[in-house]
């Protein structure tokens, strides 16, 4: 039985809002993060540290903020379903392509920050090379998440 018009109109605006204003700072900073700490590996030394600082101060400001926005309306909107929508029998799969990739953005946003935290505390000569390596692919992979969840956002979505 679909929802009522009453119970569909009892989301909050300003919530699903939040959850996509989150959505949107931590996507932006995640790419900026991921960008600087790249560009960071490729330094010398004095560079390296202020980009590194740099890196840190927008993963704090922006990422982690943008988080946990997404992450406490996203549960919420989940688990309280205030619309009705009933998101985990969603039989067309949008929703969970879109949780899928928003899961594997937090891993590898996870896995981004373990590789800034080593850069801030110094890289080692010998591993220099590939973790430079391991940092510009972490940008290309965040890029590509990013622009996964643009086209199920956009493309995908069914109407």
């Amino acid at each position: 039985m679909p929802p009522s018009d009453a119970t569909v109109a009892a989301v909050p605006g300003w919530l699903v809002g939040l959850h996509v204003l989150g959505v949107i700072v931590y996507a932006g900073g995640i790419v900026s993060v991921s960008r600087l700490v790249s560009l960071a590996a490729c330094g010398d030394d004095g560079p390296r540290a202020a980009l590194a600082s740099a890196a840190r101060r927008v993963y704090l400001g922006t990422c982690l903020p943008g988080a946990v926005a997404m992450l406490a309306t996203g549960v919420y909107l989940l688990v309280a379903d205030p619309g009705g929508k009933r998101y985990l029998h969603d039989p067309s799969g949008y929703f969970h392509m879109k949780l899928t990739l928003a899961v594997l953005l937090l891993g590898v946003d996870h896995a981004g920050l373990r590789l800034m935290k080593a850069l801030a505390r110094g890289t080692p000569g010998a591993d220099a090379d590939g973790r430079r390596v391991l940092l510009r692919l972490l940008h290309a992979a965040v890029i590509a998440l990013v622009a996964g969840v643009l086209v199920a956002l956009f493309v995908v979505k069914p109407r």
